[in-house]
């Protein structure tokens, strides 16, 4: 597979994981895509940030959950920022 086919599969992965609330399969799947394509996970969750920045399609709870997602992923545990 392509960076690119990965990077989108990666990021659907990732909504679908913190749509559900599984923060822990998050992380891991930030820092599974970082060791491949030896990335630090702020460019990781960068890019996964953008891909899912629109909202639309999501419900309410879902975005809110996703950004949470990305939030601990990147090392803040409680999901608020720094």
């Amino acid at each position: 597979m392509t960076k690119h086919m990965d990077t989108i599969r990666i990021a659907n992965a990732f909504q679908r994981a913190a749509a559900d609330g599984y923060y822990e399969q998050c992380r891991n799947i930030v820092s599974n895509f970082a060791h491949v394509y030896r990335q630090d996970t702020a460019s990781v969750l960068s890019m996964i940030s953008v891909l899912l920045m629109d909202p639309e399609g999501f419900s309410t709870e879902e975005f809110r959950r996703i950004k949470k997602a990305i939030k601990i992923a990147g090392g803040n545990e409680n999901g608020r920022s720094k």
